[in-house]
C-alpha cells in the first residue's frame, strides 16, 4: 500500500475551533503549518453544536466581576480537582482572546461598545458573552476561512490513527482519507491534537458525528498520560418532547422551572439553595433519580416555562422558539419535557501550562485536554478553553520547533502501521456486525457507567468490552467507510475501558462522578487526580494528590 508524504513544523489534527486557533497561531509565528480535518474545516466538532457562548470576566453588566472571582467560580465547579495553573491561565487570558475573536469578526452583542453578558448557572456574575444567532457555526466558519486565505496546508476527511514518537518526542502520525482509503504519513517537529471529546460512547448524546475518542486513544498509545477521565459531563437542558433539541441554560436564571410527574419542583431535595440554577452535574444526577425512582415523565421531567416571557425565550432560544412554533405548541400550557444527554468530557490528554504533553513536541488543546474542569465544568468554559489553549497550544508548538529539524520516521513503524489497515482491507470478508456492536456498548455505558455508576455495574462493563473488542478485533472489509467506523469502535472501546477504569479507582462520588456504593465525596482519600497511563501493553491507573 503506497502513502502520500507531508513534512511539515507543526501538524495540527482537528478542524473546530481549538484546532483552527492552533493553526493559526502557528502560521503566525512563521512555522509552516499542516491542519487536518476528520470532517470538513470549520464544519466539524462539537463547537458546532454549542450556543456559541464564551466566558470573560469583563464586568460590563456588574463591575464587581473578575478574573480572580472567575477562577474561584470555576474551582468550585470542578469540585476543586482542577488543574489551578490551568484555570490560572484560562481566567488570566480569556478577555483577551474573546477580544481577539470579535475583532476578527466573529460579532458578538455589544451595548454601547460594551459586551452583553448573560448569567449562566454556576457563575457569580454575568459574564457569558453571545453572537447573536448563537450558533457555533459562526465562530468555526470564520476561522477556517481565515486558515484557508493564509499559507497553511489544509486536509478535509483524513482520520489521523497513529502517532509516532521515538525516545519521548513527537516524530509524526499516520492517518486515512475516509472516502477514498489513501493513506499519508506526515513527517512532522510539532503536533497539536485537537480531535474533541466522545461522546458517541453512550446512547443518548448530543455529540456531532465522529466524536468517538479519536485524540484519547492515540495520545495513550504514543504514551502520554490521561487525567480525570472518571468525568464526562451529562447537559440536563435537552428537551426531548414535543422537539429533540437543547434549551439555554440561562431560562433557569428567568423562572423556569423543573417538575416532576407530582408536579413538585424536586431539586430542593438535591440542591435547595440554587434549586434549578444549580450545575450540570447536579441537574442531571436529580432528573436521572427522579425518572429512576418512578417520578418522571416520559423517561424526563416536565420543563415549566411558563413565567418566561415570549420576547425573551425568541431572544435566548430561538430555533427552539420556532420549532414548538411549527408544532403549534403553547409553550406556557402544552406539556415540555427534558432529560439529561451525553455532553462533554471534562478527562483528557494531561498537559502543563503550554499544553504540552509528556511526549516532547506533542500538544493538545479543546476538549481532548485535561485538567482544567475538573470534576464538572461550568457553563460555557468549553469554547472559552478551545480559544484560550488554543492559541497558547499553536504558539507554543510553533516555538518549540524552530531549531529542529523535521524527524526521519523509522519504516517498521510506519509499516506497522499500515499493516493495521492492511489486515482490515485485504482478508477475506466476516459478516461482523458493526453497527450492532456499537449499539450495544453505547447502551451498556449509558446505563451502567453513564449518570449513576456502581462498583457492581462498572465491573459488570468491563468484562462486556472485552467481549466487543473480541468481536471488533475480527472484522474485515473491503469498504472504506466500514473500516474507518471499525477503527472508531476501537477507540470507543479503548476510552469508554479508560473511563470505567478510572470510575473504579474512584470510590467516592465527586461532581460527575457518582456512585451509588460511594455516594458521598471523601476528601480524605480522593481529593487528587486519577492519571491513566500504559504500561507493557496494560492500561494502569494511578492516585495523584492535588
Amino acid at each position: 500500500m503506497d502513502h502520500k508524504k507531508i513534512k511539515s513544523d507543526v501538524l495540527v489534527i482537528g478542524g473546530s475551533e481549538a484546532g483552527l486557533t492552533a493553526a493559526l497561531e502557528s502560521n503566525k509565528l512563521g512555522a509552516d503549518t499542516v491542519i487536518v480535518s476528520k470532517g470538513k474545516l470549520g464544519k466539524s466538532g462539537n463547537a458546532l453544536i454549542s450556543g456559541c457562548g464564551h466566558n470573560a470576566p469583563f464586568g460590563h453588566e456588574n463591575d464587581k466581576d473578575s478574573p480572580r472571582i472567575f477562577f474561584e467560580d470555576t474551582l468550585q465547579s470542578g469540585k476543586f480537582l482542577n488543574n489551578r495553573d490551568l484555570v490560572d491561565i484560562l481566567t488570566q487570558e480569556a478577555c483577551a482572546r474573546v477580544r481577539e475573536l470579535d475583532d476578527l469578526g466573529v460579532g458578538f452583542e455589544k451595548k454601547n461598545g460594551k459586551f452583553i453578558q448573560y448569567s449562566t448557572p454556576g457563575h457569580s456574575y454575568p459574564r457569558s458573552c453571545y453572537t447573536e444567532k448563537r450558533k457555533g457555526l459562526e465562530i468555526t466558519s470564520l476561522l477556517a476561512d481565515l486558515v484557508k486565505s493564509t499559507e497553511i496546508k489544509t486536509l478535509d476527511n483524513i482520520m489521523v490513527f497513529s502517532v509516532f514518537q521515538e525516545k519521548g518526542s513527537i516524530e509524526g502520525a499516520m492517518g486515512m482519507n475516509k472516502n477514498t482509503g489513501e493513506l499519508y504519513v506526515f513527517s512532522t517537529k510539532a503536533i497539536v491534537l485537537a480531535t474533541g471529546g466522545a461522546g458517541k460512547i453512550y446512547k443518548t448524546n448530543n455529540n456531532v458525528v465522529g466524536t468517538t475518542g479519536d485524540g484519547y486513544s492515540m495520545a495513550l498509545e504514543a504514551g502520554a498520560e490521561l487525567i480525570d477521565m472518571e468525568f464526562f459531563q451529562f447537559y440536563p437542558h435537552r428537551v426531548i418532547s414535543p422537539v429533540n433539541m437543547n434549551v439555554s441554560p440561562m431560562l433557569f436564571k428567568m423562572g423556569a422551572k423543573l417538575l416532576n410527574k407530582e408536579g413538585e419542583r424536586f431539586m430542593k431535595k438535591y440542591d435547595p439553595t440554587q434549586m434549578e440554577e444549580s450545575t450540570r452535574d447536579v441537574k442531571s444526577r436529580a432528573i436521572f433519580t427522579e425518572v429512576l425512582n418512578g417520578d418522571g415523565v416520559k423517561g424526563g421531567v416536565y420543563l415549566d416555562l411558563s413565567k418566561i416571557k415570549e420576547k425573551e425565550l425568541k431572544r435566548l432560544n430561538y430555533k427552539f422558539y420556532n420549532a414548538l412554533e411549527g408544532k403549534g405548541v403553547d409553550y406556557r400550557k402544552d406539556d415540555l419535557i427534558i432529560s439529561p444527554i451525553a455532553h462533554f468530557y471534562m478527562g483528557g490528554i494531561k498537559v502543563d501550562r503550554e499544553c504540552e504533553t509528556r511526549i516532547s513536541n506533542f500538544f493538545a488543546c479543546g476538549e481532548v485536554a485535561g485538567g482544567i474542569h475538573g470534576a464538572n465544568r461550568l457553563a460555557n468554559n468549553a469554547l472559552t478553553s478551545a480559544l484560550v489553549f488554543g492559541s497558547r497550544a499553536g504558539r507554543y508548538a510553533a516555538k518549540s520547533c524552530k531549531d529542529m529539524n523535521i524527524p526521519k520516521i523509522d519504516e517498521f513503524k510506519i509499516k506497522k502501521s499500515k499493516n493495521r489497515i492492511y489486515k482490515k482491507r485485504n482478508e477475506s470478508y466476516t459478516k461482523i456486525d458493526l453497527a450492532q456492536i456499537k449499539k450495544e456498548l453505547q447502551e451498556m455505558m449509558w446505563g451502567n457507567a453513564g449518570i449513576v455508576k456502581s462498583g457492581e455495574s462498572l465491573n459488570k462493563t468491563l468484562k462486556c468490552l472485552n467481549k466487543l473488542e473480541k468481536e471488533s478485533l475480527k472484522f474485515k472489509s473491503e469498504n472504506i467507510r466500514n473500516i474507518t467506523h471499525s477503527l472508531e469502535l476501537e477507540n470507543m472501546i479503548t476510552v469508554s475501558r479508560v473511563l470505567v477504569l478510572s470510575s473504579l479507582a474512584r470510590a467516592e462520588s465527586r461532581g460527575s462522578h457518582y456512585r451509588s456504593d460511594y455516594p458521598n465525596t471523601n476528601d480524605e482519600e480522593f481529593l487528587g487526580n486519577i492519571i491513566v497511563k500504559k504500561r507493557n501493553s496494560e492500561i494502569i491507573t494511578e492516585k495523584y494528590p492535588i
